[in-house]
């Protein structure tokens, strides 16, 4: 019986029927077996009754995406009442999780330096540290404090908390949702039987496992006894390399992932080609039809539209397999739950005819935890009110026609309302802030704010936004912030969310097209628009839109810069592109460079400065930092006003030689003993602060080693995801090759004039000639301290977890770590990462004793 079922149980069974085959698995780890998987299971719960947590006490998970989360969850989930929390939480939002639930234990990443675990100390919560095992996919090792209670515990009951969210609501506290062993067995069953999953299936599990999406199909898959492929945070660009590698049977994802992915379809058509996928499933946000339809052709198999949500314990229906009716725009079919549609009377109403969406089954809560206003708004005769208004046809299928919630669905992300509302009323210059969703062309709906300023208080919408980027997660944060007069209200006084939007005049269309203050775009500004959304293939592109967040890289950058410099006849470096990141910041450039004014004449611009000064002033010494990554100007800022910081434009630097006309150098002594020329022209004592990362790294190691040999000091070096020089083989003919044959692969290459061509070139020469440096570079041991940074999540062939650094450093080397991986590591934890940057900073030896010798 389903509702006797404990996720220990379903798991025992599935280890039963098929103990030696595999369950999890991950890039470059051998798999994990469903025996495997029993025994780790088995010796987490052990664990936690030796540190004293008991079946009906709550665990915190903050962990890496990864398989160690997947089977950390299982494990907990199975013994004790499982709470998994995003990495991308700031501490204020972990104070307000751990407390609202009652967290007795946080599961962390041993050294993970997490703002979760400075919360959980302060609040006196047991810390449990997760170290991974180098042998199979998720297992792991569980440290415990000083041993608890010896005596046997009786495992968790059905009716026992396993895993308790919170579901975002437009009251000012959103609500906890306790899903109990039996809701979540009853849904695992029910989502299994839907999609016919056996022994033979394999998941390629791209979502987040802190969702009831990504946790429930996982447990779907283990409970039918098939695997599942947990890789780390989804990334577009590897998402074919697993598929190629693992060959899954199936996906599930919401639709900004499958719009990512449908965007790569064209250059992987031999992977595509020999995929053994059976069907993709989308849920958690609504489906546009024509991204359904170029899956399937895209893909050749059917794709599955469902419906579900976290008080369900996931789903609620689906579109059948083949050979069942699908119906492209409706979610499908009932599935585990039974579902009615309500009128204002709380009446059924006719097949056809819309109304709200209600349900009832044995994987749907019971109840919200201590809010019994919400159970009595949610709860009506034994039915669940979801909230969603709809209409079932005569063949029993739902289609969705909006939302009765005011949450904003940011491409499947829920956010609440009121909780930026509270963070923006926190700003001494804001008296009045409603945040409401705007149309977006991918994510279905984006997030907008209104403010009203105090009286003589002065804030711009920017300054707002970083106010809020400080305080929130990154997909909370407004896009847009209207500084308004007043707020529109109805008639009874209330601000209705939900018409803002049309009521500020905020379209989809002016919503991309105008800044964040409302104001229209300028001459300069529309046609750098136009050049962006080409370059990118977008129908459109917002002033306040990131280069980077909307798919640029190096080489569409130069592009963009060949275009502007044939559009408004001035010269620009392509740093300006990283530098500026946003449309308005880099027309404010163009702008500059053509003496102001919209008249067009000659090419301007003097000698390019290689030392790149992103923040002046300031009394403390300053950061000079190797590279022109996007992120430094963010960074600058995060480290504070009183840190002057300056770039060392590698890039800069062989661009201006070639625009010169002289011979670009391949010796990296020779590009750092420039960058030390130009540094001891801004700070001529040491101590010297200086860091970096990739090539920006390996130059700055370089610019310390003959500072050093100059005889003056170095406060710091900090080194971050970076491969010591002979690490591993760098070849830069092939890395330009391969640039060049993705820009072939997607045709991006065939829509470039001349001009860009050229520009493109240059671009490839200059790239050529700075990793040719690094692969020749033969590097000197540094006798002084070195701190580097490196994310959790590196390649298994990486062995050395200071990635080389150890034979270069023989004395002194100092390793600090931060969530994610190269690729994700500063776009989903820039805080952590800044954070850790700061404290190295501040801990430099960089003010010299009068007296001390200058060495």
């Amino acid at each position: 019986m389903a509702d006797q079922e404990t996720i220990y149980r379903l798991l025992a069974a599935s280890s039963a029927a098929a103990p030696d085959a595999a369950a999890i698995l991950a890039p470059e780890r051998a798999p994990l077996s469903y025996a495997q998987l029993l025994q780790q299971v088995g010796d987490v719960g052990r664990t936690l009754r030796t540190a004293g947590i008991g079946p009906r006490d709550r665990v915190a998970l903050v962990i890496p995406q990864g398989p160690e989360l997947a089977v950390a969850f299982a494990a907990v989930a199975a013994s004790a009442a499982c709470a998994p929390l995003s990495l991308a939480y700031r501490a204020r939002e972990y104070e307000f999780f751990l407390s609202d639930l009652r967290v007795k234990a946080l599961l962390v990443l041993k050294g993970l330096d997490s703002p979760a675990a400075d919360v959980a100390r302060s609040r006196g919560i047991t810390i449990l540290e997760l170290t991974p095992a180098a042998t199979a996919a998720g297992l792991f090792t569980l440290s415990a404090p000083a041993p608890g209670s010896e005596e046997p515990v009786a495992p968790p009951s059905p009716d026992a908390i396993a895993l308790i969210l919170h579901t975002s609501g437009t009251t000012a506290r959103p609500k906890i949702v306790p899903l109990t062993q039996a809701n979540l067995c009853a849904s695992a069953r029910s989502i299994g039987a839907s999609l016919a999953l056996g022994r033979s299936d394999r998941l390629l599990n791209v979502m987040p496992l802190f969702h009831i999406h990504g946790l429930m199909t996982l447990l779907s898959s283990l409970t039918a006894t098939g695997s599942v492929v947990c890789p780390p945070a989804f990334e577009v660009a590897r998402f074919f390399e697993w598929l190629d590698e693992f060959r899954p049977t199936w996906y599930t994802a919401v639709p900004t992932i499958h719009r990512a992915i449908l965007g790569q379809t064209a250059a992987h058509q031999e992977v595509i080609g020999r995929s053994p996928l059976r069907f993709i499933r989308s849920c958690s946000a609504p489906l546009p039809p024509s991204v359904a339809r170029e899956l399937e052709r895209a893909f050749g198999v059917s794709v599955l539209e469902a419906y579900g949500m976290t008080e369900a314990s996931h789903q609620i229906a689906t579109n059948p397999l083949p050979p069942g009716t699908r119906k492209i725009g409706s979610v499908g079919l009932p599935s585990g739950a039974a579902v009615a549609v309500l009128d204002e009377a709380r009446r059924p109403v006719p097949a056809g005819e819309i109304g709200e969406i209600v349900i009832r089954g044995p994987g749907v809560v019971s109840g919200y935890e201590n809010n019994p206003q919400a159970d009595a708004e949610a709860f009506v005769d034994g039915w669940f009110r979801t909230g969603d208004q709809g209409r079932i046809d005569d063949d029993g299928y739902i289609f969705l026609t909006g939302r009765t919630k005011e949450i904003i669905n940011r491409g499947g992300q829920k956010i609440s309302p009121r909780e930026v509302d509270d963070v923006l009323l926190e700003h001494p210059a804001v008296a009045q802030a409603a945040t409401f969703p705007v149309p977006h062309p991918t994510l279905g709906e984006d997030v907008a704010a209104a403010v009203v300023l105090r009286p003589q208080a002065a804030a711009d919408a920017e300054e707002l936004r970083r106010f809020a980027e400080a305080r929130l997660a990154d997909y909370k944060v407004p896009r847009e912030v209207l500084l308004v007069a007043d707020i529109p209200k109805g008639p009874t006084g209330k601000i209705q969310r939900l018409t803002l939007a049309t009521q500020l005049d905020l379209t989809a269309q002016r919503a991309r097209a105008a800044g964040v203050t409302g104001e229209a775009p300028t001459r300069t500004e529309t046609t750098l628009a136009r050049i962006w959304a080409d370059v990118l293939g977008l129908d459109r592109v917002g002033v306040h839109d990131n280069f980077f967040q909307l798919g640029g890289d190096s080489i569409l950058a130069a592009v963009v810069v060949a275009r502007a410099a044939e559009a408004f006849r001035v010269r620009l470096p392509l740093r300006s592109v990283f530098e500026s990141l946003t449309l308005r910041r880099l027309a404010e450039l163009v702008d500059t460079a053509r003496g102001a004014g919209d008249g067009a004449g000659a090419p301007r611009g003097g000698e390019t400065d290689t030392l790149v000064p992103i923040q002046v002033g300031g009394a403390l010494p300053p950061f000079f930092a190797g590279g022109s990554n996007p992120v430094y100007r963010e960074l600058a800022r995060h480290l504070g006003t009183q840190r002057p910081f300056y770039a060392l434009d590698v890039y800069a630097l062989q661009e201006e030689r070639l625009r010169r006309g002289e011979r670009l150098g391949t010796r990296l002594e020779d590009i750092a003993a420039h960058f030390v020329e130009r540094i001891r022209a801004v700070q001529p004592q040491g101590p010297y602060l200086v860091g970096g990362a990739c090539e920006g790294g390996i130059v700055a190691f370089e610019v310390a080693q003959q500072l050093r040999r100059g005889g003056h000091e170095i406060g710091l070096l900090l080194i971050w995801e970076t491969l010591a020089p002979n690490y591993y083989r760098n070849r830069a003919l092939l890395r330009v090759v391969q640039q060049l044959r993705a820009l072939v692969q997607t045709g991006a290459i065939f829509r470039l004039g001349r001009a860009e061509l050229a520009q493109l070139f240059r671009h490839e020469r200059v790239e050529y000639s700075i990793f040719r440096s690094l692969g020749t570079y033969r590097p000197r041991p540094y006798h002084g301290p070195v701190t580097i940074i490196r994310a959790t999540e590196q390649p298994a062939r990486f062995r050395d977890q200071t990635v080389g650094w150890k034979d270069l450093v023989p004395d002194g080397l100092e390793t600090r770590v931060v969530p994610g991986n190269h690729a994700s590591y500063i776009r989903q934890h820039f805080v952590t990462f800044a954070d850790q940057v700061k404290a190295c900073l501040e801990s430099a030896r960089a003010v010299r004793k009068p007296g001390d010798p200058d060495r």
